[in-house]
Formats: structure tokens, C-alpha cells, sequence
């Protein structure tokens, strides 16, 4: 099935392509351009984090079947100061930036994973009047994300990211989870275009 691959597939890294990163291999990246032969554009992480396209045959990826999870936030529900709160657990089906269109993180709202090591940023705490930042979270998974306007979501100033280990009040969440569900229907149409930009016939001249 790798002759009907396309931009915005979902593909696994079978084997290195000389002068590819060898990190690469047995992971799973989004095509991001298609050149010639054909040949497959995927972002794939360098040393640091940095993101660089590499292209792959067809030969050398696999398909994979898009059961994408939904984007999901894991939380406790808490009371401080009978002030009801929540404790961010975890999250499951948040994809990095190197899985999203270039054209959603180039705008707003949007959000997107940033893995345990990448970043440095304070756990946040409830303590019943504002939010205290404690420890370093770089080695806890976070979310990053931007919103349209002001980036700050109510009174408590929470801005541009959530870390698991925060516990923040419910109305510091749901105001949050007001953005994050509107950059995923934003996310949704972007493919959707992606898809759609991708089709039809074509007569290409050598």
C-alpha cells in the first residue's frame, strides 16, 4: 500500500536511508511533503530536539493504520480550601509537534505534547488564593499551547502550559479545556484539507 502513501499519513521507519538519522528507525512520523520518484518527506527529531525533514523511499516505510486515540487529559478531582480543583495525572493520545501540520503550529489556538527532558518549566499548586510554583517539572510530560489574544485564561495566570503534577482549580481547567478543544477541531479541519489538497490526476513532465 506504500504507492497510495500521502501527505498526512501516519508511517513507521522499517529501515535507515543513507545519511538519515539511524533514530529514526522503528518509529512513526506524519509525511509531511512528497518529492520525486516518489520520495517521502518526514520531521524527524535531530539531536536536541530539533526537528529536520529526511526523506525516505517508499520502500523503506509502512503504513500505519490511523486508530488514532483521542487526545485525552487524566485528572483527580481534589478540594483545597473546599475549593474544587484538579490534579493533572497524566495524558494519553497528545501528539509532539513533530506529528503536526506546520500550518497548525504556525497559528492559534493550538497544542501540542512536550516529552519529559525537553523543557524546564515550575509545577503549579493551588494553595486556596493563587497558584504557588514549585519544582522544576522537566522531568514530568507537559502540554504546551497558545491561545488567540491574551494567553492568560482567567485571574490565576496560568499562560502556556500543563504539567502533570499540577493541581489548579476546576475553573483554571475547564476555561483551558475551552481552548484546547477548540484547537482540536482546528487540527481537524487542517488535515482535512491536507487530505482533500492531496488528490486527483496530475501530469508531470520530465
Amino acid at each position: 500500500m506504500t504507492d497510495k502513501l500521502k501527505i498526512g499519513d501516519r508511517v513507521k521507519v522499517l529501515r535507515r536511508r543513507p545519511g538519515t538519522p539511524e533514530s529514526a528507525v522503528g518509529k512513526t512520523f506524519t509525511i509531511k511533503q512528497i518529492g520525486g520518484h516518489p520520495e517521502f518527506g518526514l520531521n524527524v527529531p535531530c539531536a536536541g530536539g530539533v526537528g529536520g525533514l529526511w526523506w525516505y523511499d517508499a520502500s523503506g516505510l509502512e503504513l500505519v493504520q490511523d486508530h488514532r486515540k483521542s487526545a485525552r487529559i487524566l485528572t483527580e478531582k481534589v478540594l483545597i480550601n473546599d475549593i474544587p480543583c484538579r490534579k493533572i495525572l497524566g495524558f494519553e493520545g497528545i501528539l509532539g509537534r513533530d506529528e503536526l501540520p506546520g500550518k497548525y503550529l504556525e497559528g492559534k489556538p493550538e497544542f501540542h505534547l512536550v516529552p519529559k527532558g525537553e523543557a524546564c518549566w515550575n509545577i503549579r499548586h493551588f494553595d486556596g488564593s493563587h497558584l504557588a510554583l514549585g519544582g522544576a517539572a522537566s522531568e514530568v510530560d507537559c502540554i504546551g499551547f497558545g491561545y488567540e489574544g491574551s494567553p492568560r485564561v482567567d485571574m490565576y495566570g496560568l499562560s502556556d502550559v500543563l504539567n502533570v503534577g499540577d493541581i489548579v482549580p476546576d475553573t483554571t481547567f475547564q476555561n483551558i479545556l475551552i481552548w484546547l478543544k477548540r484547537a482540536g477541531s482546528r487540527l481537524a479541519k487542517i488535515r482535512a484539507r491536507e487530505k482533500a489538497a492531496w488528490s486527483g490526476k496530475e501530469t508531470v513532465e520530465i
